[in-house]
């Protein structure tokens, strides 16, 4: 822990900035409801269980104003500064578990959501490039010639499968001079057994069917791309088969206008110049990253909204301590250039 992480754990800092925290727009997104430790495929991808994901409800009940995507899209055209502490619940990815434990939730607590929508894994039995990279290394040994490949640290090799996960899916996302394609063929050749590979043919997403409910039902629908994949790895032209197509398929499918996108992977070198650009010309309204942070000024940040990550079966004091010292680093930033 650097030295204004063990400030802020050691001086009582968190109920200070968490009862002052600002006005603004606090985003939180989730991808997995269920048990990590009982994962198949990729467990970082767990936000948190069932009963979880209950408590956490009622804690931004109590603590926010939770709001839907047609009332911050009011909030941005208003142009106005924001005088509450607002709360949005998003979902990234489209995973089944949404749709059976996460949407019974939402819909008996009255909460309003987003799901994000990768469109090419609805209603398809395929796996997406991160539990694809995670079922290969749950069925590979992981060798000294493995990590030579892959330029990893030698201490990949006593790591623990979770970590070992983590830390290829970052190489993977990182990576841009192979396309991701390119790096699973190069992973899949480390797969002895090929019987192996055809056991995870299975249905991890949503169907059409099952949006449809869910947006009758009062959860906005978004866009995540349709493949998922770093569009700041991608060409102009293959930027907007993502971008446009994946507007199109939803807006096919579901008969209503689509107006917010999410970042695949979500970083600030996840998307670029170009990406904006063509969200701006395809009557996207809003975009979210996946930097951490308050949104202060959403008009003028409308597509590059901030949204907390939740994840590692965290839970309602795990929450509050992320937004704190979240906060907490920003004012410290913002005191002198010497903090920065």
């Amino acid at each position: 822990m650097d030295f204004k992480g063990k400030l802020f754990s050691y001086s009582g800092l968190k109920s200070i900035n968490w009862r002052t925290r600002p006005n603004g727009l606090y985003c939180f997104n989730y991808h997995r409801i269920g048990d990590s430790n009982c994962a198949e495929f990729d467990p970082n991808v767990f936000s948190c269980t069932k009963d979880e994901f209950h408590l956490h409800l009622q804690f931004f009940k109590q603590h926010f104003t939770l709001i839907s995507i047609e009332q911050l899209k009011t909030i941005i055209d208003s142009k106005q500064s924001i005088n509450k502490r607002y709360a949005l619940i998003t979902f990234d990815d489209g995973y089944l578990d949404n749709y059976q434990l996460a949407f019974p939730i939402l819909k008996a607590e009255n909460v309003p959501a987003v799901f994000f929508i990768a469109t090419d894994f609805i209603d398809q039995k395929v796996f997406p490039w991160w539990d694809e990279t995670a079922w290969i290394i749950k069925h590979i040994d992981i060798d000294q010639q493995f990590v030579d490949f892959w330029q990893l640290p030698n201490e990949f090799l006593c790591a623990n499968e979770t970590e070992q996960i983590r830390q290829i899916l970052l190489k993977l996302k990182i990576e841009s001079d192979l396309s991701l394609q390119q790096k699973l063929i190069e992973l899949n050749k480390f797969v002895k057994d090929s019987s192996v590979l055809e056991k995870r043919k299975r249905s991890l997403f949503m169907s059409w069917d099952m949006l449809r409910e869910v947006e009758e039902s009062g959860i906005t629908i978004g866009s995540q791309t349709c493949s998922h994949q770093v569009l700041s790895h991608l060409t102009e032209s293959q930027q907007k088969t993502e971008i446009l197509n994946s507007k199109q398929r939803l807006e096919q499918e579901l008969q209503s206008p689509i107006c917010c996108f999410a970042y695949p992977v979500g970083s600030e070198d996840s998307f670029n110049d170009i990406t904006l650009d063509l969200l701006k010309s395809s009557d996207y309204t809003m975009a979210f990253t996946f930097v951490s942070g308050v949104n202060t000024k959403v008009s003028s940040s409308k597509y590059t909204l901030s949204r907390y990550s939740i994840d590692g079966n965290c839970d309602k004091r795990k929450i509050q301590t992320q937004v704190a010292k979240n906060i907490f680093l920003e004012r410290l930033k913002s005191l002198s250039p010497f903090t920065k």
